[in-house]
């Protein structure tokens, strides 16, 4: 089905005729391909913008998570000093006495809470 070289010319002839004859389904199919050219950019472009959402949304939930390991670490971090404290009085020797107070004070202290800096990290409501 090889189309001669002149053959789109009579495709653009028949749809001049076309067009100089008012036909109304010719006027409608165009309309309605514009209509939809114009709903596919609107879709393309909204699809972009919550993209982009999401992946903010992303990056907060690893900032997040990264506080949180943070917290969990400096609480790891209290408890392995306070039991060493502890084992060092134990074991007596030149420090023990300054270890069982270092212990004791460790112990006093109920609020393991980090010191760390908070972030305003909040996720973006839709």
């Amino acid at each position: 089905m090889s189309e001669t070289p002149t053959e789109h010319f009579e495709h653009a002839e028949h749809a001049e005729h076309a067009a100089l004859l008012g036909d109304p389904f010719l006027t409608k199919v165009s309309i309605t391909i514009a209509i939809l050219a114009v709903i596919a950019a609107t879709v393309g472009s909204l699809e972009t913008l919550e993209t982009a959402a999401a992946m903010g949304d992303k990056n907060v939930a690893v900032l997040v998570q990264n506080r949180a390991t943070d917290n969990w670490n400096f609480y790891q971090a209290k408890s392995i000093k306070k039991h060493l404290y502890t084992v060092g009085a134990a074991n007596g020797g030149l420090m023990a006495e300054s270890f069982k107070k270092q212990a004791d004070m460790a112990r006093r202290r109920k609020n393991f809470s980090p010191k760390v800096r908070h972030w305003n990290i909040k996720p973006k409501k839709s």
